[in-house]
């Protein structure tokens, strides 16, 4: 009876769910390389099912590994392996291959290792440490050591350039909410965010005067029902938003590669794409509504059998489930999805050791990041920022990061009661 009760313990659902999405993932790259009525073997390792099966492989493989390793243990050394995935992104000025722009990979030879995607598992894991250890509530001074946790290597990652996998760590707003974090700040968030935006469409001077306006109204009228409080709350705010305006202006311009800069800027209607940059969007959405409801079936897309859309097996893999599956297919996908990951949060609320409770927040968190971001790139909602969509995108080190982080995951919901 007990070891039928330890067996119920399991996870099972989520790891069906995994193991549906690798499937999927694999059928989809399995089409992408099928052509000319040469359908690809899983044997050739220069080809990209080749290398994806093995990637599958590996990553189960470390999985597997990774969820009988000691709990207690990856708590213990969770300051040495942060330190030592921070030393690999520093390395990459030294010593990384640069691709599309950015240097961000190791070349191993065979495959390119990234280490910015394995940093995501070494922080959660200390940010959950630091939260457990010290059983801190989000408004403790201890806050600001998890934020510079977050900061040091999303500022490397950042200065690669890798602006893309960067924005993904700042998804773990999720997990400090939960934490206790005051609801304001996501207004403050939400602000930053459209003040950015406005920015760049209207530009630095134009929103400048725009917001000295608002301000002044919002003073006058403040002063008229003599609000003190309110009035230095004004004007703070007034300040901050014209110098954060100039701030993101300049760090737009000074710090973003181009081929960002642009693919931001046509989203916007900021320019025109006279050099084509939406051509990934555009061939997407053209796959998109090729598939309609049911989808022109498997090895039969027209998009993605004759390769039209560029990164297909990569960050548009979605693409290839639309017109192939139709909208069914993506709904189901996209229905996976966000049951896995309404399901980690439904775990972790019945986690009653806190370690557990924000590493699975953390691990949702970042897998909602690149859902949201890969299928708002796909239907062109968000810029192409370079995300690939977990479990389902062609490459090594997302497939076995995100793996990593499931496994940690499951061996933590088995372990729910206590750290063993």
């Amino acid at each position: 009876m007990k070891t039928k009760l330890e067996i119920r313990r399991f996870d099972f659902l989520s790891l069906l769910i995994f193991l549906v999405l690798l499937s999927i993932g694999s059928l989809m790259i399995y089409s992408i390389a099928y052509s000319d009525g040469k359908p690809p073997s899983l044997m050739d390792l220069e080809g990209i099912l080749g290398k994806h099966f093995l990637f599958c492989l590996l990553s189960i493989v470390f999985g597997v590994i990774f969820y009988f390793v000691s709990i207690r243990f990856i708590i213990r050394h969770s300051y040495v392996i942060y330190g030592l995935s921070l030393l690999f992104l520093i390395g990459l000025f030294l010593f990384g291959k640069s691709i599309s722009g950015a240097k961000s990979w190791y070349d191993l030879g065979f495959f390119s290792f990234q280490p910015s995607e394995f940093v995501k598992i070494t922080t959660s894991i200390l940010i959950a440490h630091i939260m457990y250890q010290s059983q801190i509530i989000i408004l403790h001074r201890k806050i600001w050591w998890i934020i510079a946790v977050i900061l040091l290597p999303v500022g490397l990652i950042f200065v690669q350039p890798d602006p893309g996998t960067a924005i993904t760590f700042f998804f773990l707003i999720f997990m400090f909410f939960r934490e206790g974090l005051p609801i304001y700040i996501l207004f403050v968030v939400m602000s930053a965010i459209i003040i950015f935006i406005l920015a760049l469409v209207l530009g630095p001077i134009k929103l400048s005067i725009a917001i000295l306006l608002l301000g002044y109204l919002s003073f006058f009228i403040t002063t008229w029902r003599n609000g003190k409080a309110l009035r230095k709350v004004v004007l703070f705010s007034t300040i901050i938003s014209i110098v954060f305006t100039f701030a993101s202006t300049f760090a737009f311009q000074n710090f973003i590669q181009e081929y960002h800069r642009e693919r931001f800027e046509v989203l916007l209607n900021i320019r025109e794409d006279n050099r084509n940059i939406g051509y990934h969007v555009f061939q997407s959405k053209i796959a998109l509504g090729a598939g309609q409801f049911y989808g022109t079936g498997l090895l039969r897309g027209t998009q993605t059998n004759g390769k039209f859309v560029p990164e297909q097996h990569n960050d548009y893999i979605f693409s290839a489930v639309g017109e192939q599956w139709g909208f069914i297919g993506g709904f189901i996908v996209i229905g996976l999805y966000l049951f896995l990951i309404l399901r980690i949060i439904s775990k972790a609320e019945k986690a009653t050791n806190k370690f557990h409770r924000v590493y699975m927040y953390c691990f949702s968190s970042f897998l909602f990041g690149h859902f949201f971001i890969n299928i708002g790139m796909t239907i062109g909602l968000l810029p192409t920022i370079g995300i690939p969509l977990p479990y389902l995108s062609y490459g090594g080190s997302n497939l076995l990061t995100f793996t990593i982080l499931l496994s940690l995951y499951l061996s933590l919901d088995y372990r729910r009661l206590a750290i063993e």
